[in-house]
């Protein structure tokens, strides 16, 4: 099937339009590829802030559980005691945002479960801990912290170093992910770039060498034009000539009318002067005749007298 000019004008515009789109599309695709990417490593580094915060405060919670063993009145010790329960609700509060951070990491939030656990039955057993130091139970208090509240404490510090080294581990994969991932729209674009470059040099050639063709055909056209052109001008000369001719003919046809309607109206002027000769001669042979009769009656009368 053969295309018309505008129709393959019209098919390499397209061409370059589509690739256009398709690097624009991809190059799109590829910047959400990276920006995503880019939040989640922002997220986990927050995750792993977090964490060290956490870890610093349930650090500071142990050491006013301990300071609680040491309080010499009751106001001091309801004074800790609120302190104590203050820093649990901010551990808890700390405990809601890591938990929620951690949502694309199910492996590392199952783990931080336990973390969790050890928080709630840690602060559960400051309502324990309370009446022994109250009641001057130092030792059994002491002996508490020691086998129930430090479990609970080295359980969760060994469980944020093992979430820690974790989101370090994936923090790690992300960057390489990442390098990847930009190494990967460096080549797709520099690809695609390039393809675009030679598809419209392609095209470009092939344009060119439809507007040669298309030139060639009007140069074509014009010297066949301009062939006609002289044909036409030859025929306008034959034609012009032949008018000449036949002008000068018509010319020479009226002088040759124009001759004879001069002889007619010399002849007719003869014929006339004929005519009243020939009635003039007529007239004098009447007389003639009655000349004649006269002549005769006389001789008559001479002849025949009385």
């Amino acid at each position: 099937m053969k295309l018309s000019t505008k129709k393959k004008l019209l098919f390499g515009s397209g061409i370059i339009i589509v690739s256009i789109l398709i690097l624009i599309i991809v190059s799109f695709s590829c910047i959400r590829r990276v920006n995503s990417l880019h939040d989640d490593m922002i997220q986990l580094e927050h995750v792993t802030i977090d964490l060290y915060k956490f870890h610093k405060d349930e650090s500071e919670l142990s050491s006013l559980t301990l300071e609680y063993l040491f309080t010499k009145d009751a106001l001091s010790g309801d004074s800790l005691i609120n302190n104590l329960k203050q820093a649990i609700t901010e551990i808890e509060s700390q405990l809601t945002i890591i938990d929620n951070s951690l949502i694309l990491f199910p492996a590392q939030q199952l783990l931080f479960k336990n973390i969790s656990a050890n928080v709630k039955n840690y602060s559960k057993n400051i309502n324990t801990l309370k009446p022994l130091v109250s009641h001057g139970k130092i030792q059994e208090a002491r002996n508490f912290i020691d086998n129930v509240q430090n479990p609970l404490y080295a359980s969760n510090d060994i469980i944020t170093l093992k979430l820690v080294e974790d989101l370090s581990g994936i923090s790690d994969e992300f960057e390489n992910n990442n390098k990847t991932l930009l190494k990967t729209v460096d080549y797709t674009l520099l690809i695609l770039g390039l393809g675009i470059v030679l598809l419209s040099v392609l095209l470009a050639f092939s344009m060119l060498n439809m507007l040669k063709k298309i030139a060639a055909e009007i140069r074509n056209g014009v010297t066949v034009l301009g062939t006609s052109a002289s044909e036409i001008l030859s025929t306008v000369t034959e034609i012009s000539t032949g008018a000449s001719e036949t002008a000068t003919a018509v010319s020479e046809t009226t002088t040759t009318v124009e001759e004879v309607r001069q002889t007619v109206l010399i002849s007719n002027q003869k014929a006339h002067s004929l005519l009243e000769s020939s009635q003039k001669a007529a007239d004098s042979v009447e007389k003639g005749r009655e000349s004649i009769n006269e002549v005769t009656k006389v001789s008559v009368q001479i002849n025949n007298p009385l």
